[in-house]
């Protein structure tokens, strides 16, 4: 009797002996992959008993009282069987903290129960059910984990949006995760289609979005906000703008919150802006929330203020906002209490193209000094030198780069560095720590010199497949870990914040042509020669100018092909003062241009 662990799976076994009942030190009972039709009762006498697994049977009902007297289980797992139905007092378990109950052919769970409710259960797993909904009584467990993927689920009692301890749920086949802020799509199985053309993808977020009108969850609306900062999905969700409008009206702030910011990622497209101009009462409704006051309800403001300023870069929206004022905007900007407001201000004001109040703050202004341009070249580990002189530019000023110039570019490797200096506001003693991580993790990730046939066939291998010898996923993962999800245009709000663009080159045109990504618009009538976007996250912008060809992966946004700017315009002083006559006009004084190179120069 002082056996503490049983495993007796996989043996074929009908039935189990009563007389189990006297090893009462079991803490774990594996009984998976067996033939047993029917819980033994014997294992609701085993008084310690923590884990039990009898998964993978022919279980087809579990009796009453069979778990009650268990008060030390903690684990059970019933999955993959014939249940059907289950006991009323199943969930009155009283330490219980997981239960599986996947691949079984429930169609519907004890509506009441028996008998006081376990107050523990943390995780349940009901996925590849038939479920189409949850008792009220859910409402009462404090779950984290809910797995219901691959149910018919059609409706949630409005008692399940008191869960407030909820982490992580599976839906429709997409996997919510509020605690590490992702949300993934399962594809269809055996499909040759893209995520974003698959039917039961869209379908699937087609019933989350009618889900959450019914039971508007946090959860739920978190998760739509996630799905709407993948362009793949914005047609289904543009289809459906009537209930993130009418989510918009939650007393829950939480909930609207990702509503609104929901919104704020399908405007970060012209399609989306469109859309969503052309939708009854919403930017009226959205400017309505930019005013809110109340302490409780400034996130909410700053969210909206937000998509508001996504709008803006639709000229249609910005008339609208310059017709019905901008004052408020530039008072809020100037003097309110909150910085994510006068923040969110500076966002629409910016971005309607009314600098004029935003101008006169600028360093170059303020110093009466003329406008102060830094522009670096592409050249890979040559780069090394480009921050050396700007190190020592630093060092002899007294201040940083950022502090400097008002307008920072760059090529390839500079367009990086100008992000580094310009966005991130690093020193360049901080950019040299990075540069090295740089080298290290993605410059020697393909660098390798390939002995003998094979790794020469597996080098050219990956070299055809992808199009690059480095690995760009690790590239892509530093750039995500230093500038997050943040889009260009969003990354200027900041009063001190530099104008920065990076210059790629647009493979679909001939010849291939310029096309910039930057963080700011230009004024009302103002249209620059180039091409361009301020709408992309920091970091594709980056992977744009660096897409290098032979060395990383093309890069595809929109259908459209880039490659590393160093094709076209490896030196962007050109770009830079043609961006210059755009942004400040032709009678603004130019200070300075530093033009930072990566040549070679022969040594006397």
């Amino acid at each position: 009797d002082s056996l503490q662990s049983l495993n007796l799976s996989k043996n074929k076994c009908k039935f189990i002996p009563s007389s189990i009942e006297a090893l009462t030190n079991l803490t774990s009972v594996n009984l998976s992959y067996n033939r047993i039709s029917t819980v033994p009762d014997a294992l609701g006498k085993l008084p310690k008993l923590a884990e039990l697994d009898i998964s993978n049977n022919d279980l087809m009902v579990v009796q009453n009282g069979v778990f009650c007297d268990l008060d030390n289980l903690k684990k059970l797992v019933l999955k993959n069987n014939r249940l059907s139905r289950l006991p009323d007092d199943f969930f009155t378990m009283p330490g219980i903290l997981e239960i599986d109950l996947s691949g079984n052919t429930l169609q519907d769970l004890p509506k009441t129960t028996v008998g006081e409710l376990c107050s523990t259960l943390a995780n349940i797993l009901l996925f590849n059910n038939q479920l189409s909904t949850l008792p009220e009584y859910f409402a009462h467990f404090p779950l984290q984990e809910l797995q219901l993927h691959d149910n018919p689920i059609k409706t949630l009692p409005n008692e399940f949006r008191e869960i407030t301890t909820l982490e992580t749920v599976t839906i429709f086949n997409i996997t919510i995760n509020s605690v590490a802020k992702s949300v993934s799509v399962i594809p269809a199985v055996n499909t040759s289609k893209k995520k974003d053309e698959d039917p039961v993808t869209l379908a699937a977020i087609e019933h989350l979005l009618i889900l959450s009108r019914s039971c508007p969850h946090r959860i739920f609306i978190f998760g739509l906000a996630e799905l709407a900062s993948d362009s793949r999905y914005h047609n289904m969700l543009e289809a459906h703008l009537d209930i993130l409008l009418f989510l918009l009206s939650s007393v829950d702030s939480v909930v609207a919150i990702d509503a609104v910011r929901a919104l704020g990622n399908l405007a970060l497209t012209a399609k989306g802006r469109i859309v969503m101009f052309e939708t009854p009462v919403l930017l009226q409704t959205l400017l309505a929330l930019c005013n809110r006051d109340d302490d409780d309800k400034l996130p909410l403001a700053s969210q909206a203020l937000k998509t508001v300023a996504h709008l803006c870069l639709y000229d249609q929206v910005a008339q609208a906002i310059l017709k019905q004022g901008i004052d408020s905007f530039i008072e809020r900007e100037a003097t309110h209490r909150d910085d994510s407001i006068r923040e969110g201000c500076r966002k629409v004001i910016g971005n309607v193209g009314y600098i004029g109040h935003l101008n006169k703050r600028l360093p170059h202004l303020q110093e009466k000094r003329g406008v102060r341009i830094l522009c670096m070249d592409g050249g890979g580990t040559k780069s090394v030198s480009t921050v050396m002189i700007l190190r020592e530019i630093e060092r002899r000023t007294g201040k940083k780069i950022n502090e400097l110039f008002d307008l920072v570019c760059g090529t390839s490797v500079g367009g990086i560095l100008s992000c580094l200096f310009g966005i991130a506001c690093l020193s360049a003693t901080e950019v040299q720590v990075l540069q090295k991580r740089f080298f290290r993790e993605i410059f020697t990730s393909g660098a390798k010199k390939a002995e003998g046939f094979a790794e020469k066939v597996a080098l050219l291998s990956n070299l055809f497949s992808t199009g690059g010898r480095y690995n760009t996923p690790v590239f892509e993962k530093i750039l995500r870990d230093i500038f997050g999800e943040e889009s260009l245009i969003d990354s200027s709000s900041k009063s001190e914040r530099t104008k920065v663009f990076v210059a790629a080159v647009h493979m679909d045109v001939y010849p291939p042509d310029p096309f910039l990504f930057r963080n700011y618009t230009y004024p009302p009538g103002v249209h620059s020669r180039y091409p361009g976007n301020c709408e992309r996250k920091v970091w594709e912008g980056i992977r744009a100018t660096s897409a290098a060809p032979s060395m990383f992966t093309e890069c595809v946004y929109d259908n459209m092909r880039f490659s590393d700017g160093g094709m076209a315009v490896n030196n962007p002083t050109g770009l830079a003062y043609h961006e210059f006559l755009n942004i400040w006009g032709k009678d603004a004084q130019l200070d300075c241009v530093v033009s930072v190179g990566t040549g070679a120069t022969e040594v006397k």
